[in-house]
């Protein structure tokens, strides 16, 4: 799932290739309309870890990899073509100006609508991902063993050198 994900956050290299910008744009809004579902399915299967333990299993394989990558690509905002980033950016980071919906009479109105669904179901998988850390810190059944460590979220971000503006 971790590897799906990182590749939708990026563009393909169907949209780098495409010639037209609307062709362009059309792809780049249905890899982001995969990468909804796919976020959304991460945070629908992650609800209730704690009742089933052989969740916390599949966590906890390859010293928490699985755990790690997932947090990491939820973390990233997706990107957009080139020529809808600054719009994109000026849209997405002042709260007012999106608030007024002003921003539906552009022509990238879809974009910017999936890149908002990509963020709203980031936060949500990012969240069930940090309940899955913090039920992992509680027991819920499952013993580790001495050697075994449970990541804390600040040191996995240092470790990880997550950067999250990229």
């Amino acid at each position: 799932m971790g590897k799906f994900i990182k590749r939708y956050m990026k563009m393909s290299s169907a949209s780098h290739r495409t010639q037209g910008t609307e062709e362009q744009l059309q792809n780049r809004q249905d890899e982001l309309e995969m990468l909804i579902m796919t976020l959304e399915t991460v945070a629908l299967c992650l609800q209730g870890t704690q009742q089933c333990p052989s969740k916390i299993k599949v966590m906890r394989e390859n010293k928490f990899e699985c755990l790690c990558t997932l947090i990491t690509e939820t973390i990233k905002a997706p990107e957009v073509p080139g020529m809808y980033k600054l719009t994109c950016e000026r849209w997405l980071t002042d709260f007012r100006e999106l608030s007024s919906r002003a921003w539906e009479n552009l022509p990238e109105s879809e974009l910017l609508k999936l890149v908002q669904e990509v963020l709203h179901a980031s936060v949500c998988a990012l969240y069930e991902l940090l309940n899955c850390v913090t039920e992992l810190s509680w027991a819920c059944g499952v013993h580790l063993s001495a050697h075994e460590n449970i990541p804390s979220l600040t040191t996995f971000l240092q470790v990880r050198n997550v950067n999250v503006c990229s």
